[in-house]
């Protein structure tokens, strides 16, 4: 996935903003490597990126099965998520060494953001891009989006909320999931510098989120096999109703995101 890495940007704002961040193209990272290299964001990091207009997404096809029959279920092809059985999934991944230049931890982190906010998700994970890192991208902020690194749940309210939930790596599919409503987190900036914060509501439930794929398993766990069976069944037939071909085409506003509730 070394071809999904790499994220620059023209230039940067009056506030050390990127100006137009994007993903390297081949030839832009070959260009790179016979330069000084990719400008990296600073102190400014953790601030707003604009977010892009919402664009079309490509999902494929991929068959499985409940109670022995064949089902049909969507699989992103599109801005380098890897298929949701992809066994990289389900390997807890690897913490962040900081050991690592601090240029390549700011391009993974903002790679994800970019990501993510393309896709109109609530957050991503790096193993959902394939990439072994304990790290994901939180975007549900509005004016203000972060990658934690190495995170860690250090506490959970007993108070518990349902909520329906999707996952950019499961296109279509919705499932109601009980999670504690307040936690208390640890995770570390780009740079290695330690965060400590109590997280309640909505943000608190995308960090849960986002956390259990660090765990290497995913939403479609959290809840019974009942419950995920009749999910299944349900997008089947709306994907046999939507369309008789291998290839379909989900607007942004249809794409598998976590729902910011009224």
């Amino acid at each position: 996935m070394s071809d999904v890495k790499e994220v620059i940007w023209d230039s940067v704002d009056e506030n050390g903003n990127p100006i137009n961040p994007r993903l390297a193209t081949p030839e832009e990272i070959e260009a790179k490597k016979k330069s000084k290299g990719i400008p990296i964001i600073e102190e400014s990091f953790d601030k707003r990126i604009t977010k892009p207009e919402p664009t079309k997404i490509q999902v494929e096809q991929l068959t499985s099965s409940v109670d022995g029959k064949p089902i049909i279920t969507p699989v992103r092809t599109t801005d380098g998520l890897i298929p949701w059985n992809d066994p990289r999934l389900k390997t807890p991944p690897k913490e962040w060494d900081f050991k690592k230049p601090v240029e390549e931890a700011a391009q993974l982190g903002l790679l994800l953001i970019k990501v993510a906010l393309k896709l109109n998700g609530a957050g991503l994970s790096a193993n959902q891009l394939g990439i072994d890192a304990k790290v994901f991208a939180i975007t549900v902020i509005e004016n203000y989006q972060y990658a934690a690194f190495n995170p860690v749940i250090l506490e959970s309210s007993e108070e518990t909320e349902l909520m329906e939930e999707g996952c950019l790596s499961r296109p279509g599919l919705w499932l109601k999931v009980s999670r504690p409503k307040k936690i208390k987190v640890k995770y570390f900036t780009f740079k290695g510098e330690e965060v400590i914060n109590e997280l309640d509501g909505f943000h608190s439930r995308v960090f849960q989120h986002e956390y259990d794929h660090m765990l290497g398993i995913d939403f479609t766990q959290r809840v019974g096999k009942l419950k995920l069976d009749m999910a299944l069944k349900k997008l089947h037939k709306q994907l046999i109703k939507a369309a008789t071909t291998q290839q379909l085409e989900y607007e942004a506003k249809l794409t598998p995101r976590l729902r910011i509730p009224d």
